[in-house]
């Protein structure tokens, strides 16, 4: 009999992982129940819910980023519960004490409740075993994924719209993400063909842009207006910074290049190259510098028999480690061994 599966959220349905393997549960008949929590004031509904849920429930999955959900529904049920954290939240960047004390305790007691938690790479495993004395047997390392239909263009869509080399950076601002070594490369390339397309939110007005950049900084209406922006580049760029959290993480961007099969270019970090091998499904440049990005950028603008092959094997990548089948079945084969 196969087992039955109810997913807890205070978020969106389709967000990150979660949604991924939601998506591929569904698909094959495992889907039991997806119960979202729309305001604290309604928690005695919310839990009503779960009991409900619990007899025909094999196991509770709790969605990214609701870590807080977590030790209510072991209040609630005996049954197992996956934990799909994404990342601890306390790896957020704040100057609050209190805030980062909060969140810490958050993903402690989450963790500690959970039987299963899923993180984003081997190195955020053993990083997050040793912060939380949680043991590295009751964690596992999961792709991310995208909502594919999303993402799905065809060739004809992707096609640059001018002859100029568009390079695109897609991503919230935030100290990990590298937006101040994109804006000095973009002031240093004297390449007329260069352009630089940025879509983000929050950018600070001191970061100044070249001429040669186009900056979206705003929300769009939906994924799928995003998704068709970024389509057109020639090539994608990952996280730029040198923040000591890449070395544990891998961004969506990273799975949105692979599943269009777009070349990539990423701040080399231990994280992310778990997942992609230099020169092989990726290029990398050190880590901050806008020197070497923007030489990087130009080798890459040079050589298209090379950006082809990079967009070739991030895409063959990408369909047997990454897709939603990939990430589903390896899903279920955890639970076998837990």
């Amino acid at each position: 009999m196969k087992p039955r599966f109810t997913f807890i959220t205070l978020y969106e349905k389709n967000y990150s992982r979660s949604g991924v393997l939601l998506s591929f549960l569904e698909n094959r008949g495992m889907l039991f129940g997806f119960i979202k929590l729309n305001s604290w004031k309604s928690i005695a509904s919310f839990a009503l819910k779960i009991l409900q849920a619990n007899k025909n429930t094999d196991y509770f999955v709790i969605m990214v980023p609701s870590q807080s959900l977590t030790l209510i529904v072991r209040l609630l049920t005996s049954k197992k519960i996956i934990l799909d954290a994404g990342w601890p939240l306390s790896d957020r960047t704040t100057t609050s004490a209190w805030l980062m004390a909060k969140l810490w305790v958050t993903d402690l007691i989450a963790m500690h409740c959970a039987n299963l938690v899923l993180l984003e790479s081997d190195l955020q495993k053993k990083q997050t075993s040793k912060r939380f004395k949680v043991s590295e047997k009751k964690l596992a390392a999961s792709h991310t994924g995208v909502e594919e239909v999303v993402f799905t263009f065809t060739d004809t869509d992707k096609q640059p719209s001018d002859n100029t080399f568009q390079v695109c950076y897609r991503g919230q601002y935030n100290l990990e993400a590298g937006i101040e070594v994109l804006a000095h490369a973009s002031l240093l390339c004297s390449d007329p063909a260069i352009t630089f397309l940025v879509v983000s939110r929050n950018i600070p007005d001191e970061i100044k842009f070249g001429d040669n950049t186009v900056v979206k900084n705003k929300s769009y209406s939906s994924k799928r207006k995003m998704a068709e922006v970024i389509s057109k580049c020639d090539l994608m760029l990952g996280q730029l910074s040198n923040h000591p959290r890449l070395n544990v993480t891998i961004p969506h961007k990273t799975y949105e290049a692979a599943f269009m099969g777009k070349p990539y270019l990423s701040a080399r970090a231990r994280g992310i190259q778990e997942f992609l091998t230099e020169g092989v499904e990726a290029e990398y440049f050190d880590a901050g510098d806008p020197v070497d990005l923007l030489r990087k950028i130009e080798k890459l603008k040079a050589d298209s028999h090379y950006r082809r092959i990079l967009g070739k094997n991030i895409a063959t990548k990408y369909k047997t480690k990454a897709s939603e089948e990939a990430i589903g079945d390896n899903f279920l084969r955890l639970l076998e061994r837990n």
